[in-house]
């Protein structure tokens, strides 16, 4: 029932309280299996033990089959908790992947006019339009056109 929950809130629960719950489920696990994997020991010694006390031997059978049935449900809830762990980890990828692209776009568009500015912050002569009247505002009009060239451009890929 808890991994039935789990698996129903892997994606809105938080990531540490998923893990939390998942690890607890996955050391309950660990216990639950060393105690069937020993009673599947005893039942198989009891079952093949030659003793006058037992006279039934065949009635260990039912209860060895039903050991093995919960060792392998035990194993199939482990490889659900597996996946769900998997999940989790692929859904942490992909919230870094939209932080990251989102800073890439910021410093893409603030990349032209840092360098422009830049370069023209060395106040060489030779640099276009250092002696121009007007050269400041063109400089800061072709600063402006790249970041709206840039954010178009992210645009049409639908980044932004």
């Amino acid at each position: 029932e808890n991994v039935d929950d789990l698996e129903k809130n892997v994606l809105k629960l938080q990531e540490q309280t998923l893990m939390n719950k998942m690890f607890s489920i996955k050391k309950s696990l660990v216990y639950y299996r060393k105690a069937l994997l020993r009673n599947r020991d005893a039942l198989s010694s009891l079952q093949s033990m030659q003793s006058p006390l037992i006279k039934k031997k065949d009635l260990f059978n039912p209860l060895l089959v039903e050991s093995m049935q919960l060792i392998d449900f035990e194993e199939l809830i482990k490889d659900r908790l597996t996946t769900l762990l998997e999940i989790n980890v692929l859904n942490a990828s992909n919230r870094l992947n939209e932080i990251i692209k989102s800073f890439t776009v910021i410093a893409s568009i603030l990349l032209m006019p840092l360098l422009i500015s830049g370069i023209y912050g060395m106040n060489l002569d030779i640099l276009p339009l250092a002696d121009h009247p007007y050269g400041f505002y063109i400089i800061l009009v072709v600063m402006l056109g790249s970041v709206v060239f840039t954010y178009l451009f992210f645009k049409l890929r639908k980044w932004v």
